[in-house]
């Protein structure tokens, strides 16, 4: 049965269980009002069903066109009825012209979803918090943050987390950067975090560090490779005293890589950041990078916050290869749920490298009360997350709590795409603006609000 929101204007899509609510239908071509409808003594039925086919008087029809029929008036043209949802679900309304031999002359259809009042108070964000960028040494030459900001809003993003190698300064400024465009994209501050080899007078596009631990820090108001170059002493002397609690059956280089993790996972809990433990099967070569052992005590230890579960870029002729890897995480994410006895919080990103190719074919959907780094974060350690791989020419894949995967998924068809195509036009703008082809505060003048205003439509 198709879907007729390119005709039909149906507000709001997004209700609270339990409450009523006044429905509008807007056609948006003549040949859709109800006016053209009923002409030559058509009469025009508003129908509606549950996703699960379970009428509102508790009956489960074995016809699978019985419905519920819904009486609505007619305003200025618009269909306008009342709607109480009686649970939190997927509620699909067709509207059908009958002629008076009883024949169904046209049938358009639209949906709805209903949530429970936590749910209905939060917000979908799509976001990625695992991005670089020019500053990094591995990264593309090409991609100054700049251009990464436009590129991630002309795929849909709501925030992102810059996150270049063992640099904290690079999301600084480009936050900074950001916040005085006037973008509706929250750029949080990040850092791939790294245990370094020794002290060093420059970070830029020097990745000297022991490469294999790699833990994600979203959110911290300082650097940890920072404080480490700044304190590399104390750093040494502080992994040896976590050395000497490992147990001594271990190589040297286990319990070093073992003792780093924890030091870098805690001293971003200090800084007041989020812990990501980033692409735990990542691949170069024919093995994995983090070594078992390791792996085993992170995961033993539980420092970290959320669990990258889709990552690991898909561009190369590696492309398989790292798609297993990210099955392979998924499935370490089940077990290690399974005996937590709670869904660990998970995310998706691109960790990319190649801003063009990657970004918003991997990504978060996150429910939040609002988009801000501190609500993103909240969210992500409250499991409010759903991790998503979305290929061109395949289904979405979502990964996470049921619940919020066939919400999402509702998004996806219904609510996205007006927003992605409003994230397009202000790509467009950031790319004119900073290269000097507009007056300076056009996207904010521009683009402030669309986004309230967006929610407001769909949300009541």
């Amino acid at each position: 049965m198709p879907f007729d929101t390119e005709f039909l204007d149906a507000f709001p899509r997004i209700i609270p269980v339990g409450r009523k609510v006044r429905m509008r239908v807007r056609a948006l071509f003549f040949q859709r009002t109800p006016s053209f409808l009923q002409k030559n003594g058509n009469t025009l039925m508003l129908k509606h069903f549950c996703d699960d086919k379970v009428l509102e008087d508790g009956d489960i029809p074995h016809d699978k066109i019985t419905v519920d029929l819904l009486p609505y008036s007619i305003e200025d043209d618009c269909i306008v009825f009342d709607f109480t949802a009686t649970r939190e679900d997927e509620y699909c309304f067709m509207l059908q012209t009958v002629s008076p031999e009883q024949v169904v002359a046209h049938q358009y259809v639209f949906k709805i979803y209903a949530l429970e009042d936590d749910l209905y108070a939060l917000r979908p964000f799509k976001g990625d918090l695992h991005v670089h960028s020019s500053w990094s040494q591995c990264g593309n030459r090409d991609e100054d943050p700049k251009y990464v900001l436009k590129t991630a809003r002309k795929y849909g993003l709501d925030f992102f987390a810059l996150t270049d190698h063992a640099q904290h300064e690079p999301s600084r400024i480009l936050r900074q950067y950001a916040q005085e465009l006037g973008t509706e994209c929250n750029v949080l501050p990040g850092e791939e975090c790294h245990s370094l080899r020794g002290r060093r007078e420059t970070y830029f596009l020097n990745n000297d560090f022991y490469p294999s631990n790699h833990i994600v820090a979203v959110g911290a108001r300082e650097g940890v490779c920072d404080y480490i170059n700044a304190h590399f002493e104390e750093y040494q002397a502080d992994l040896e005293r976590r050395m000497e609690a490992l147990p001594a059956t271990q190589g040297r280089h286990v319990r070093e890589m073992c003792a780093s993790a924890d030091f870098i996972m805690d001293k971003i809990h200090e800084f007041g950041g989020t812990v990501v433990f980033a692409h735990p099967f990542w691949r170069t070569g024919d093995r994995c990078n983090l070594p078992v052992p390791v792996r085993e005590h992170i995961l033993r230890q539980g420092k970290y916050d959320a669990m990258e579960v889709i990552g690991l870029g898909q561009v190369s002729n590696r492309m398989n290869v790292l798609r297993m890897g990210n099955m392979e995480a998924l499935a370490l994410w089940q077990e290690e749920s399974i005996k937590k006895g709670k869904m660990i919080p998970l995310v998706g990103s691109t960790d990319t490298h190649n801003a063009e190719k990657l970004l918003g074919r991997q990504y978060s959907i996150v429910f939040a009360k609002a988009n801000t780094t501190e609500d993103i974060c909240k969210a992500v350690k409250d499991g409010m997350t759903i991790a998503f791989m979305d290929f061109e020419n395949e289904v979405p894949y979502g990964f996470g709590p049921r619940r919020l995967l066939k919400y999402a998924y509702f998004l996806q068809e219904e609510y996205f795409p007006l927003h992605d195509e409003m994230c397009r036009t202000e790509a467009g703008l950031i790319a004119e603006e900073y290269s000097g082809r507009c007056k300076p505060g056009t996207v904010k003048a521009s683009c402030q609000g669309k986004q309230a205003a967006l929610f407001a439509r769909y949300f009541m």
